[in-house]
């Protein structure tokens, strides 16, 4: 059974701008990405103009990406 922190961190949805802040990945690209599909995880509407997806799935995201092609791309979380 998972414990409570780390059920809030499976669950906490992260911006575009946090994701791009951490992964070194530009906002226009990431936004890019998702209009092509390129991004395999659901997005969330975080306001009015603004959207996120869930740190715990960016983060299986990022380290599939590290293994298939051994990118730069990390996450300080």
């Amino acid at each position: 059974m998972k414990q409570e922190g780390e059920k809030r961190k499976s669950k906490k949805v992260i911006s575009v701008r946090e994701i791009a802040e951490e992964t070194g990945i530009s906002k226009r690209t990431i936004y890019r990405w998702m209009d092509e599909g390129k991004l395999p995880f659901p997005w969330y509407r975080t306001g009015v103009k603004t959207r996120g997806a869930k740190l715990e799935d960016v983060m299986v995201w990022l380290e599939k990406m590290k293994r298939e092609a051994g990118t730069r791309y990390k996450i300080k979380a």
